[in-house]
């Protein structure tokens, strides 16, 4: 089941004809990005890596084809670390601002279609007031005082599927 449902996140077709535009930037404004179109799935994780990555207690992301993300780095400032912690056996590619040291992308070396673009760093404050995850990942490391996103109990795993 869990499998199958995040196969199925991922399986939906993006629409080439989806022409809306999101917009996102570090903290400092050297690197931005322009999204097109919609995301494929929006997930919320508890992992220890996601936590050390963000700093908190969860990490929010959105993940896109790599072809709806364009990456705008004129300074070359952007930088990328390679991270081999996951329990998940993944090694993830964590792209950061290495003038302020913002996350900003991440790719999955077991999904290399698909990139995930920190929430956080969305430029719309209307989007970011409205961001809903429908998948929330590593639950059994979810802190205490986090109650979840009010997700159905399918949506929720223990580990990554």
């Amino acid at each position: 089941m869990a499998a199958e449902l995040l196969a199925s996140e991922f399986a939906t077709t993006v629409s080439s004809n989806d022409s809306t535009e999101t917009h996102g930037s570090c903290l400092c404004g050297k690197v931005r990005y322009t999204i097109t179109g919609q995301p494929r799935t929006r997930v919320v994780c508890h992992c220890l890596s996601c936590k050390k990555t963000s700093g908190s207690s969860f990490m929010a992301n959105e993940f896109y084809d790599r072809e709806q993300v364009k990456i705008q780095d004129p300074d070359l400032v952007l930088r990328t670390y390679s991270d081999t912690s996951p329990e998940s056996g993944s090694v993830l590619a964590r792209s950061f601002c290495g003038n302020c040291g913002s996350n900003m992308v991440a790719q999955n070396s077991k999904r290399p279609e698909a990139m995930a673009v920190a929430s956080g760093t969305l430029d719309d404050e209307t989007l970011l007031r409205e961001w809903t995850p429908r998948l929330e990942f590593y639950c059994k490391r979810r802190s205490d005082w986090f109650s979840g996103p009010g997700l159905e109990e399918e949506r929720k795993f223990q580990g990554m599927i």
